[in-house]
């Protein structure tokens, strides 16, 4: 907007509010001379001379009108111009274009009388990179037929006041941007063009200066055009062109746009993928503006074409009907294409006898990657010809599902005509009535559940295949396989298949077809009216004609069932399966190499599943790739005995197994190693009661077989228990191997793992039962863990809590002299450390369990890793028992590196491992070494001689002649502990008895004390006020200084000696107190009167110190 201009307008019509004043006439005062314009002080003569005189460098070039003034040829407002036309109340008549290179501004400062009128064919052309017109008043209009025309790409008109008219495009917006803003327009705003990649944009309102008044239709002819609509009065609706957000209300006989914020005044509602709501007046907007990751949801029945292409997208009909005369009505035009169709109706009103309803149309490029899912949808169409749905032959990787829909066209339209390469079609409990239902020239088709296609056509058998598009041939489904180049199968699975007048399935293709692109049909299952052929049928199936003269499916020798069905394989009835789903073996059976991608319950049925068909290494008889299932209640037996293959692989971050009263035994290998399961990339596996791994034996082969790999999904000291890779070993499971029961790969790329044995049985006859050189952690709470070694740890984190775990303890252990490889360092461990070649840190903790083996716990550098490797490794016992010898490279007491704070141990030898404080508690069992953090708690739990060894810890003997050889073996020397023990009989005239203990020894019982009219009830602790519940225990070792008590019952009913009570004898023998009594126990006193009643006529004494 040109505001430089007002105070120059202003200081103009004050000039002509004077000469009116004095009763002069200004206007012909300035054209007595006969001039038309002036700029300045200069006058010209005619206008185009004004406009084209204006400097091309930007100098602001005003014009002023002082006659009325005609354009009678071209005119050009150069490029670099900067002019204004003020029209000043004068008329300027125009019979040729005038051409708009520079910038332009049209403006009238007159009370609205200026205008500009003509007859050229286009009045105003802005047609120059960088031109720009404004229209701030003034009245511009043509008879002709454009009145604006914006013919340059970085073109540029603004229209802020006036009127703005022609015959037929006030405005033609090809290139460039417009703007309308304010002002009226008289005349038709067209957005169209003819030149490729021209993207036009048009905004009208929106502006400050009021709001537009629009008497024309606002034409979008334009692909890749913008317009966009903020404000406005309008002749007529233009609900269509609205963005989101604005709606197009009638009022007086105009329309206005208003905001639109409530759905019940929508046709159409996007959410977009970060969760923004965006409300359409029009559906076709909407549906136009759907970009990747939106759903939209249909609010009210619209006619409206859907155009997709490129993006993922839903669209939700809300119940409602999209209905087009277009075709197709739904377009998915581009590759990279995922759309979803839910909840609705889809109506052809297209006239086309190649109509269709659906398509997958290709232009110059077929299109690949299409997926279209059509969920609860009805498509019907009532054109004659072509098809309700069809993708183009030249596509290829195509994927269309119909699930509970139905398709209806008349009886001389095709259902679906489906000819992609490498595509998929499933028609899944999806009703279609058609003259031919579907016909198939490429890819695969499947139909199953409760599905009925049914045709309606006239019969025709075909002689030759058509070398474009199908024939129409009165089948429920006909198969056509003209296009050597691509395979084409049939599945029916279920279903009902009828036509009326033709064949159920009709097959027909060139015989001269390769091996490489076949005509299969596999059928499973279904109802057909004619019967199929017997070749047609998948293994184990055969036809069987129904009482009404159909034929169904039958199965001689099933299986297994699922859901009531049954199935004459696994892997049909796996196929069939959906997730959560229970498929029962009903009989033994056989089973090439399966996949399982779903969660399902195998229930074995007390039969035997055999693994057949592998051929070769890395193989598996079943491998589970998603979904939570479980095997349960039967035995699977690999009869493969191919080395390096397995019987049960887990694999994926998705994907769960549980076994539980099932066995998964492997025939060995004819030579080498086999496997039993394998677990990695983040699955997991639970083995409850009952579970079994193990092998078989097989006459001539020497083959052996591990038990259980556990691979995990990183690289490196990394380790994250929600993405790790697991196996967990309940109670009442085994796993038994001639190798490893359980292991997991120390080749750096399979870490993070967690094993959890819980309980159950772990045996291996030739290494460790667990033997773990991954990152990873392995937790020992239960169990039986039975090797030659029972578990060696190379990196990552070990904890023992519980459970048995035993090594060979028949064998001497030979360490080796050199780095060795992978596998196993030595035989005969218990728990074994050796910290692997990855050099990753390892972390060992013992709280409990049992280990027993010739060497009960190894720590060695095997492969002579250096300090700072060895330094990532730490090692604490606090708890268990350990039978066998104990042995560490690098972690010793006399180093201050002692690790050893718990536990029981047969080895004297742990006293080079302990930690500091630590303290040991010799005994005279299997296990004579009892470890205790401190030296306190070893006497609370030993003997009563200690001795200080080399390194500064505590020995407590209960032989003292052994803690004299083992201080003289130390230079040290034996310090015998003692403690008192205290009778108090709460008599006041005898003496307490104090006695000296050694730690650990019990105390003599004293004789029983006897008083006159009171029965002695035993020796007791006393403490908190009471007495203890159950006397003294005599056997009991004392490790402190103690008081006991003489506890008495009244049996008279005046006794002649009233007895102390505990606290007041304590105070009376300035002992140490036990705790605030204030009243006599009632065991020793009956009657309320307690100890402060005088019973008798005996005179207290003082008892003697």
């Amino acid at each position: 907007m040109r505001t430089r201009r007002t105070w120059g307008r202003l200081l103009a019509a004050l000039a002509v509010a004077l000469v009116a004043a004095v009763g002069l006439a200004p206007r012909a005062a300035w054209a007595d001379n006969g001039n038309v314009a002036r700029v300045g002080e200069t006058e010209y003569a005619t206008l185009k001379e004004a406009i084209e005189n204006a400097p091309k460098n930007g100098t602001e070039w005003d014009i002023a009108l002082i006659a009325d003034a005609a354009i009678d040829g071209l005119t050009i407002a150069p490029t670099g111009s900067n002019i204004s036309l003020d029209l000043d109340g004068h008329t300027v008549t125009a019979s040729k274009t005038v051409q708009i290179r520079g910038s332009f501004v049209i403006l009238d400062s007159s009370p609205g009388e200026g205008k500009i009128e003509g007859s050229a064919s286009t009045l105003l052309s802005v047609n120059a990179i960088g031109a720009k017109l404004l229209l701030e008043s003034g009245s511009v209009s043509t008879t002709g037929a454009t009145g604006v025309a914006v013919n340059n790409a970085q073109g540029t008109f603004e229209m802020t006041g006036g009127q703005l008219g022609a015959k037929t495009n006030a405005v033609r917006a090809s290139f460039g941007t417009t703007s309308i803003l304010g002002g009226e327009i008289n005349g038709a705003i067209s957005i169209e063009g003819s030149v490729a990649g021209a993207t036009p944009s048009v905004t009208i309102g929106g502006g400050d200066q009021g709001v537009p008044t629009i008497n024309g239709d606002v034409e979008l002819g334009l692909a890749g055009a913008e317009l966009n609509i903020l404000s406005g009065n309008f002749a007529n609706d233009v609900s269509a062109l609205l963005p989101s957000g604005k709606q197009s209300v009638q009022e007086g006989g105009n329309w206005s746009v208003k905001p639109l914020d409530a759905e019940e005044d929508a046709a159409a509602k996007v959410v977009s993928a970060d969760g923004t709501v965006k409300l359409y007046q029009v559906a076709s907007t909407a549906l136009a503006d759907l970009s990747d990751g939106d759903t939209l949801t249909l609010l009210k029945d619209s006619e409206a074409q859907l155009v997709v292409g490129g993006i993922t997208a839903t669209v939700d009909l809300g119940g409602h009907k999209l209905s087009s005369s277009a075709n197709p009505v739904v377009n998915v035009n581009a590759s990279d294409t995922n759309l979803t169709i839910t909840n609705g109706s889809i109506v052809s009103t297209c006239e086309d006898a190649e109509g269709a309803i659906v398509g997958v149309y290709h232009g110059s490029d077929a299109l690949q990657n299409v997926t279209l899912t059509l969920e609860e949808v009805e498509l019907s169409a009532t054109h004659s010809g072509g098809a309700g749905i069809i993708v183009q032959g030249n596509n290829v990787d195509n994927s269309v599902t119909l699930r509970s829909c139905e398709l209806s066209v008349p009886s001389d339209v095709m259902g679906i005509y489906f000819p992609p390469a490498d595509s998929v079609l499933n028609v899944i409990d999806t009703k279609i009535t058609a003259g031919t239902g579907i016909g198939l020239k490429g890819g695969v088709l499947s139909v199953e559940g409760t599905s009925s296609i049914t045709a309606t056509g006239e019969k025709l058998t075909p002689g030759e295949p058509e070398s474009s598009g199908i024939a129409e041939t009165g089948d429920a489904i006909y198969i056509e396989g003209n296009y050597t180049d691509r395979e084409v199968t049939l599945n029916v699975k279920g279903g009902t298949l009828e036509s009326e007048n033709g064949f159920a399935v009709q097959k027909l293709h060139d015989g001269g077809r390769g091996e490489d692109a076949p005509v299969e049909i596999v059928i499973s299952g279904g109802s057909f009216s004619s019967e199929p052929a017997e070749e047609w049928f998948a293994e184990g199936y055969k036809a069987e004609q129904n009482e009404d003269g159909s034929w169904g499916v039958t199965i001689p020798n099933p299986v297994a069932e699922v859901n009531g069905q049954r199935y004459p394989s696994l892997t049909a009835a796996v196929s069939s399966a959906s997730d959560g789903d229970t498929i029962t073996l009903l009989a033994d059976a056989d089973t090439s190499p399966l996949t399982i991608d779903k969660g399902v319950v195998l229930d074995l049925g007390g039969h035997t599943l055999s693994l057949i068909g592998k051929t070769g290494k890395d193989e598996a008889g079943i491998t589970f790739t998603n979904g939570a299932s479980t095997i349960k209640n039967g035995t699977i037996v690999d009869t493969c005995q191919i080395a390096r293959s397995f019987a049960v692989v887990i694999t994926g971050q998705d994907t769960s197994l549980v076994m539980e009263d099932a066995a998964v035994t492997v025939e060995v290998p004819k030579s080498g190693d086999g496997y039993g399961m394998r677990v990695l990339d983040g699955a997991e596996l639970t083995l409850n009661e009952g579970a079994t791994v193990n092998s078989a034996p097989v006459d001539g082969n020497t083959g052996y077989i591990y038990g259980i790999t556990v691979f995990g999904n990183k690289s490196g000291a990394t380790f994250d228990e929600e993405t790790a890779t697991k196996l967990t070993v309940n109670e009442g499971a085994t796993v038994e191997a001639y190798a490893f029961a359980v292991s997991g790969n120390g080749d750096g790329k399979k870490d993070n793992t967690l094993i959890t044995i819980n309980g159950g049985t772990l045996v291996s006859e030739a290494g460790p039962a667990i033997y773990h050189p991954q990152y990873g952690k392995l937790v020992i709470n239960g169990g039986m863990l039975d090797g030659c070694s029972g578990v060696e740890i190379r990196a990552g984190e070990l904890v023992v809590n519980g459970g048995t775990i035993k090594g060979d303890t028949s064998q001497t252990i030979v360490y080796p002299k050199d780095q060795i490889g992978g596998g196993n360092s030595v035989d005969g461990g218990g728990i074994i450390v050796a910290q692997h070649s990855t050099k990753l840190p390892v972390k060992v903790t013992v709280a409990g369990g049992t280990i027993e083996a010739n060497t009960a716990f190894i720590q060695h550098n095997v492969m002579g890793n250096d300090q700072a490797s060895i330094d990532k490794i730490e090692m604490s016992i606090t708890g268990g028992e350990f039978v066998g010898a104990l042995r560490s490279d690098n972690f010793k007491d006399a180093d201050g590196k002692g690790f050893v704070s718990g536990g029981s141990f047969s080895d004297r030898a742990v006293g080079d491992y302990l930690a500091p404080d630590a303290a040991v508690a010799v005994n005279d069992d299997e296990t004579p070494y009892d470890i205790f953090p401190s030296t306190d708690e070893a006497l609370e739990n030993g003997g009563a001689h200690a001795v200080v060894d080399k390194q500064g810890n505590t020995w407590v003997f209960t032989d003292k002649d052994a803690a004299s050889s083992f201080a003289g073996e130390n230079g040290s020397k034996v310090e015998t502990v003692t403690h008192t023990v205290t009778f108090d009989d709460c008599l006041p005239s005898t003496t307490n008895q104090v006695v000296e203990v050694e730690n650990g020894s019990p105390v003599t019982k004293p004789t029983d004390p006897v008083c006159e009219g009171w029965k002695f009830l035993g020796w007791y602790e006393f403490a908190n006020g009471s007495y203890a519940v159950e006397p003294y225990d005599f056997a009991a070792p004392v490790r402190s200084n103690l008081t006991l008590y003489a506890k008495w019952e009244q049996i008279e009913e005046e006794p002649e000696v009233t007895l102390q009570n505990p606290s007041e004898s304590e105070k009376d023998d300035g002992l140490a107190q036990t705790g605030d009594v204030t009243s006599f126990p009632p065991a020793v006193v009956a009657g309320a009167a307690g100890l402060t009643a005088a019973v008798g006529a005996l005179t207290l004494r003082r008892r003697s110190k």
